[in-house]
């Protein structure tokens, strides 16, 4: 039963009367166990104009001051720092927080395994320098890092394996992770693209090297300029990749993947992908050959909102089909592929769909499976992660 008190939750919203017993009876019957620790920053900005404007100031306690109840929950919560699994603080500003979180600064978390930081929409983060130093006295348990409208930081940690950035305020910031987490596994990137590389070096980007690195996904911004992407791609050397996740906005692939992989130490970085998920692809008849040919190991295919998708499928289904004999399996596109999945398909697409699997089928390379709906992409995508 003890664990049903390991979850606590800080907020500057929280007005309750009883506020710090019930923090404290969670802390007490938690027992030793390990701590899910939330903060919510949010509510401390409308307390300053309430608390400042205030015409009696002798009606304001402690409490009502900016960061007044945060920091008597802090203060609470700060000495079981010890017993942290998981930490997620939102609506950061370091304008106004830097003294509350100053015992996360400079502190230990010697169990800490997951840590999000996401700033508050206002905060103008060209304000404060420094960067975050998180836990300047180590988190050696530390796997997992998620990061919104942040600078990118690494605490005391050399064993991070998964970073979630989104909205960098950062430049370069993948020569910054290859430099912090040689031991990174899997990445997950969204937001504008341009400058993640030097930016003096388009024609000839200095490598990325991500050695440890087997899931990686691209999510671009609406405003990125398609080339950034195909630029970052030329740029990554990471040759245990397994999963490759690219949300286009609907670009042209072609232009994005062929152009980044066209030379052959490159394209040898991602020879190792098995699993490749396309969100928001608009297909040519140039995207599909240059796809299969740069990723020739695939076992698993999803497709999140495409168009066009039939030319893909035309593609993997030999334009001669069964009815002439069978062929080599050297001869088909993507010969190892098990499952296609995709958020909708047309009635020619599902046509095309069962066509492949005769063709597969009386080659001796039978698919497994496919699976098309809104939920799908959700269900083999996990299942496929599994496995990988």
């Amino acid at each position: 039963m003890a664990d049903l008190w390991t979850c606590i939750r800080v907020s500057a919203d929280n007005r309750k009367p009883g506020r710090l017993e019930i923090q404290s009876m969670f802390l007490e019957r938690s027992r030793d166990l390990p701590l899910d620790v939330s903060i919510d920053l949010d509510g401390d900005r409308s307390d300053q104009s309430s608390y400042y404007d205030s015409d009696s100031e002798s009606e304001n306690s402690d409490e009502d001051r900016p960061g007044g109840r945060v920091a008597t929950q802090g203060a609470q919560i700060f000495p079981t720092m010890w017993r942290w699994r998981s930490l997620s603080i939102r609506n950061l500003d370091m304008s106004l927080h830097q003294e509350f979180l100053e015992p996360i600064w400079n502190g230990r978390a010697p169990n800490l395994e997951r840590l999000s930081m996401e700033a508050h929409p206002d905060w103008d983060h060209n304000s404060s320098s420094g960067g975050m130093p998180v836990f300047k006295l180590g988190a050696p348990k530390l796997r997992e890092i998620r990061l919104r409208q942040l600078p990118l930081f690494f605490p005391q940690c050399d064993f991070i394996t998964t970073l979630i950035y989104e909205d960098p305020v950062d430049f370069h910031v993948f020569k910054q992770i290859e430099y912090s987490s040689p031991s990174l596994v899997e990445l997950k990137f969204k937001g504008y693209m341009f400058d993640l590389v030097w930016p003096d070096q388009y024609s000839h980007p200095d490598p990325v090297e991500l050695p440890s690195l087997r899931r990686l996904t691209l999510r671009l911004d609406e405003l990125d300029y398609a080339g950034d992407l195909s630029i970052l791609l030329h740029s990554l050397r990471a040759p245990l990749l397994e999963a490759l996740t690219v949300h286009f906005g609907y670009n042209s692939t072609f232009y994005l993947l062929d152009d980044a992989l066209n030379q052959p130490a490159v394209a040898s970085s991602y020879t190792p992908v098995r699993s490749l998920s396309l969100e928001e692809a608009h297909f040519a008849k140039l995207d599909v050959a240059s796809i299969t040919a740069r990723f020739p190991s695939i076992t698993h295919v999803s497709f999140v909102d495409c168009k066009d998708m039939r030319l893909f499928f035309q593609h993997l289904l030999y334009p001669t089909g069964v009815r002439d004999g069978l062929y080599e399996s050297t001869e088909v596109a993507w010969p190892l592929l098990q499952s296609i999945c995709m958020t909708a398909a047309t009635d020619a697409d599902t046509d095309l769909i069962s066509r492949i699997f005769s063709d597969r089928n009386a080659r001796g390379l039978p698919l497994v499976s496919w699976a098309k709906g809104p939920n799908s992409w959700n269900y083999l995508q996990k299942k496929w992660e599994s496995v990988l």
